[in-house]
C-alpha cells in the first residue's frame, strides 16, 4: 500500500513508510498476505494523505477504504492497481454482486487494458501503467548463447508448460529446456517431471532462482516462452492468466527473445514479429514452429532481441510507471 501527499505528484521520492499492526479477516490460501491494519498509526496516516494506492484488487482492505472514503472522508482518493493474486477474501466474494461493485468508491490504475475492461461501467479506469524493469541490470551480458530456452514463472497448471515440453520434443533439433520458478502446485510439478522422461526432453528445474542467476538464464539462452493457457490441464478456467508477464520485459531487456501465448495483456506486451513471437493458446505445433525459425535464424534472433530491448527501454521502465501513475494523481486531486 502507497499513501500520498500532495507533494507526491512532483519529482520529490516518497520519504516515509508507516507500517501499522493487523490481522487478516479470513485465513486466506495466502495466509497473512491480506491483512486488516488494527492501530492508531493508520488512522493517522488516512487524516494525514491525499492518495492510498491499494496493490490488490482482492484485498479486504479495499472493502473498508471504500466505505471510509465514500461516507466519511470524501478527500482521499483512492487507488488499485491488481497483480493478480487469487487468495480467499471477503470482498473477493462480495465484488461478485454488481451492486457491491457500483458502491466502491475508488479508481482504477490498470497494469493493462485487459485488466480491468470489464469495471469500465462502474469506476474510472486510468490509462494502464504497465510494469517495470531496471534496464541498468536487467540487461545482455557477454555470455555465449547455447540451445537452450528458458521458461520462468511459477509453476502451476495455467502455464501450460507441458504444452512448451512437448513442443519442444517434436523439434528436429531439440534444444536443452531450462524450468525455473517457485512450485505453487507440486503434482502438476510432479507430472512435469515425468513427461520430460517420457518424451525424451533434456530439461533442467533449478527452482527459484536469484535474479543474477536470471540475467545469466537470459543472456546464454536462444528464446524464453511463455505458453501460458486460460483452461490448463485439469480444465480449469483462467480468467486472468496473465495480466502482464514480468518476465516478458525481463528477458526482452536482456536482449532475449520472446515466445508467448496470445492470452491477457501480453499482447500489449510483445508486438508480433518484432520484439516475439504469439501464439495460439495450448497450439503445441504453432509453438513448435515458430521456436524452429527462431533457432534456426541468428539474424531473426538478434533483430527481435535488440528491438526487444529498445522497446523496455522506451516504454516498461520504472521511471515510466511511475510517470503513468502521477499523471492519474494528479488528475485525482486537480
Amino acid at each position: 500500500m502507497l499513501f500520498g501527499r500532495r507533494e507526491l505528484v512532483s519529482d520529490d521520492p516518497v520519504k516515509s513508510t508507516i507500517v501499522a499492526k493487523s490481522f487478516p479477516l479470513i485465513y486466506s490460501i495466502n495466509s497473512g498476505f491480506d491483512p486488516i491494519p488494527t492501530d492508531i498509526c493508520f488512522s493517522k496516516a488516512l487524516a494525514g494523505h491525499d492518495i492510498i494506492h491499494l496493490h490488490s484488487f482482492a484485498a479486504d482492505m479495499l472493502g473498508l477504504l471504500s466505505f471510509i472514503t465514500r461516507f466519511k472522508n470524501r478527500r482521499l482518493k483512492l487507488f488499485v492497481t491488481d497483480y493478480g493474486w487469487n487468495g480467499l477474501t471477503v470482498i473477493r466474494i462480495l465484488r461478485k454482486l454488481p451492486i457491491l461493485t457500483r458502491l466502491g468508491n475508488f479508481r482504477l490504475l490498470p497494469l493493462t487494458r485487459f485488466s480491468f475492461s470489464r469495471y469500465r461501467a462502474y469506476v474510472k479506469v486510468y490509462d494502464p501503467i504497465y510494469g517495470g524493469v531496471d534496464t541498468r541490470f536487467f540487461r545482455p551480458v557477454d555470455i555465449k548463447r547455447r540451445n537452450s530456452v528458458i521458461f520462468s514463472g511459477r509453476i502451476a497448471p495455467h502455464k501450460g508448460i507441458e504444452n512448451l515440453v512437448k513442443a519442444v520434443s517434436e523439434m528436429q533439433r531439440r534444444p536443452d529446456l531450462v524450468i525455473t520458478g517457485p512450485v505453487i502446485d507440486h503434482n502438476y510439478y510432479s507430472f512435469l517431471r515425468d513427461l520430460v522422461k517420457r518424451v525424451s526432453v533434456n530439461a533442467d528445474f533449478p527452482g527459484p532462482i536469484s535474479d543474477d542467476q536470471l540475467v545469466r538464464y537470459y543472456s546464454s539462452s536462444m528464446a524464453l516462452v511463455l505458453p501460458s493457457v486460460y483452461f490448463d490441464m485439469y480444465g480449469k478456467y483462467h480468467p486472468q492468466p496473465e495480466l502482464f508477464g514480468l518476465v516478458l520485459a525481463e528477458a526482452m531487456a536482456c536482449q532475449l527473445p520472446v515466445i508467448a501465448s496470445r492470452v491477457g495483456g501480453i499482447p500489449e506486451i510483445v508486438r508480433d514479429g518484432v520484439t516475439g513471437f504469439l501464439t495460439e493458446p495450448g497450439n503445441v505445433s504453432e509453438l513448435r514452429d515458430k521456436l524452429e525459425l527462431l533457432l534456426n535464424d541468428s539474424v531473426m534472433r538478434e533483430t527481435l532481441g535488440q528491438a526487444g530491448r529498445q522497446e523496455v527501454l522506451e516504454k516498461f521502465t520504472w521511471h515510466h510507471v511511475a510517470r503513468r501513475s502521477l499523471v492519474a494523481y494528479e488528475d485525482a486531486l486537480s
